[in-house]
């Protein structure tokens, strides 16, 4: 079972008793946490430290933001570079964050807070804002770095929360309290998805009746007499869920209408294999492969061993694996279902289901 990566930034010599008992506190949910001053983090031979700190960023789920009142190590590139836009190593981490849409929670010590307000109230007006002394500042050099790193955080579009601490208890219950917050949406959000997935199927099952019911009337009023309903009846409904079976692969796959047109050109004159996703396969549209892996990190489940994916790599159905998950193992059983109907039809027939889905 894979379990969420916590990535903690912050100055370490200063927040060094902070940044431990976050390492616990994170356990203690059965989250992994990384801290790079207790070997959490990769050194790779071929990257400077800074970027490997960046790089383990991108792996993880949740990052933890601490900004006290030391500016801490400068990103190297910058260094090098002579940039008049200096930032520390933890920024840089920061933005990593950010990039990758990671939920940050940021944490600044409240003495430094109250020195930013003084900043803030000072600068436009102040026109010796530079030798304004701010007790809370390790290194008075660096005091308009860290404001202004503040700043990006405050002023963030979004995801842009931060909250002031003294100590690392008041962290860990703000930490709690937001992480309950998160689980409360997931639910939130997973009874919506639920409850909008029942209709979507409700709405869906009513389409197909209705076009069952308009194919079957549209078949008995043009047919010869003696023609026996029985016949036209299940004709229909092994139309009607072949039909299904596209239907599911374009909304899985979100195809878009050109897409469509492609598949059904595609596939008018493949071949019928007895497997859904070899027919599939000879569209341009998606392939199968065996190269992917199923998770980033720790908690690999292990290697897929075949998926069928699009081209265009949005979204992928794992077909076989040494465990699938139950949602996986129901949407693999529904369309193997659906596609023995349209291997079952005449040909005639499949062309007129795959002329269909160009209406």
């Amino acid at each position: 079972m894979a379990n969420p990566r916590v990535f903690v930034s912050s100055t370490c010599y200063d927040l060094f008793d902070i940044r431990d008992s976050l390492d616990s506190f994170i356990r203690s949910y059965n989250f992994e946490p990384i801290l790079s001053d207790k070997g959490d983090v990769f050194y790779g031979p071929d990257l400077h430290t800074h970027d490997a700190c960046i790089k383990e960023v991108e792996s993880c789920q949740l990052f933890i933001l601490i900004i006290g009142g030391r500016f801490g190590g400068e990103y190297y590139l910058d260094k090098k570079q002579n940039s008049s836009s200096t930032k520390s190593i933890t920024n840089r981490e920061y933005e990593a964050a950010r990039k990758n849409n990671i939920p940050v929670f940021t944490f600044i010590k409240r003495n430094l807070l109250e020195n930013h307000n003084i900043y803030i109230n000072n600068r436009r007006l102040n026109p010796d804002i530079k030798n304004i002394h701010y007790p809370a500042v390790d290194k008075q050099e660096y005091s308009e770095a860290i404001f202004k790193f503040i700043d990006d955080v405050r002023q963030s579009s979004e995801n842009n929360a931060f909250f002031a601490f003294d100590f690392s208890k008041e962290i860990q219950e703000l930490l709690a309290k937001q992480w309950a917050g998160m689980f409360y949406d997931f639910l939130l959000e997973r009874q919506k998805r639920i409850d909008t997935r029942n209709i979507n199927d409700l709405l869906g099952s009513l389409a197909i009746a209705q076009q069952k019911t308009e194919d079957l009337v549209k078949e008995i009023l043009s047919s010869q007499p003696g023609v026996e309903a029985k016949s036209l009846i299940e004709t229909t409904d092994k139309e009607a869920e072949a039909k299904r079976f596209f239907k599911d692969i374009i909304s899985f796959f979100y195809l878009s209408s050109d897409s469509v047109k492609l598949l059904v050109h595609s596939l008018n004159d493949a071949l019928v294999p007895d497997n859904w996703y070899d027919f599939l396969d000879q569209s341009p549209l998606f392939e199968l492969r065996d190269d992917i892996w199923n998770a980033k990190g720790s908690g690999v489940r292990g290697k897929i061993e075949l998926t069928l994916t699009t081209t265009a790599n949005n979204r992928l159905i794992v077909i076989k694996n040494k465990i699938l998950t139950e949602m996986e193992q129901l949407r693999i059983d529904e369309l193997d279902r659906l596609y023995k109907y349209y291997k079952d039809l005449t040909r005639e027939e499949r062309e007129k289901i795959l002329a269909s889905l160009l209406r």
